[in-house]
This record gives structure tokens, C-alpha cells and sequence, in this order.
């Protein structure tokens, strides 16, 4: 999620609203909150997934109170986190993948996604 978020700030280079020096859209906390919060819903249930939709839909709006981001860049960080953590899950869910991983790497200007196979 973190590297599509990234990838589409550099491509998209909007201004925050505060002024501040960093891109805003998609916003990379909504992204991440609701990525986290389908994969708990779809491994774990509506049970555990239901609040941590809240708190992913508080995280957003505290984006938007803080002037950190428009309610735009809000949505299509929730979108993008919820595409993201639907496939992960579904990936993850799989008992035919259910020893393999896909692991992001990043360093000194390179990143990549590694696949992971547990024996």
C-alpha cells in the first residue's frame, strides 16, 4: 500500500493544504489504516474487522481536521487501502499460497516486493 501511495504522490505532486512541503494525494495514513482494517476483516470477520473500519475512517477524518488533507485525498487513500487489503487477504487466505509471503523491501533509493516461501 505504502508503495502505490508514494508512487501516486510523486506522480500527482499535489499540495497539502497546510502549505507544507509534502505531496497529499492519496493520503498514505488513510491508505494504511484501511488496508489493515479489510485484511482484519476478511481473515478475522466483521467481529474485529467493523471497529477497525472505524478507527481506519477516524484516522481519515483526523486527516482532514488536522488540514493535513482534502476529504479527495482522504477517499482515494481509503480506496486504494481497501483494494490493496483485499487482495493481500485474499492472497494470504489461500491454503494453495498459505506458506508464501509477498514482503515489500525498500533501501537507498530502490524498493521491491520479494515473494517468501516458508518450508
Amino acid at each position: 500500500t505504502e508503495t502505490l501511495t508514494i508512487g501516486l504522490q510523486y506522480a500527482t505532486h499535489r499540495r497539502r493544504p497546510d502549505g507544507s512541503s509534502h505531496t497529499s494525494f492519496p493520503s498514505g495514513h488513510t491508505s494504511g489504516a484501511f488496508a489493515l482494517a479489510t485484511v482484519t476483516e476478511v481473515l478475522y470477520g466483521p467481529w474485529y474487522g467493523v471497529p477497525a473500519y472505524v478507527l481506519a475512517g477516524l484516522v481519515g477524518v483526523s486527516r482532514i481536521d488536522s488540514n493535513r488533507h482534502v476529504a479527495s485525498d482522504v477517499l482515494a487513500g481509503a480506496a486504494l487501502g481497501t483494494l490493496i487489503g483485499l487482495g493481500t487477504a485474499k492472497f494470504h487466505k489461500k491454503d494453495v499460497f498459505k506458506n508464501y509471503f509477498l514482503v515489500p523491501t525498500a533501501g537507498d533509493g530502490t524498493a521491491g516486493i520479494g515473494l517468501v516461501h516458508l518450508f
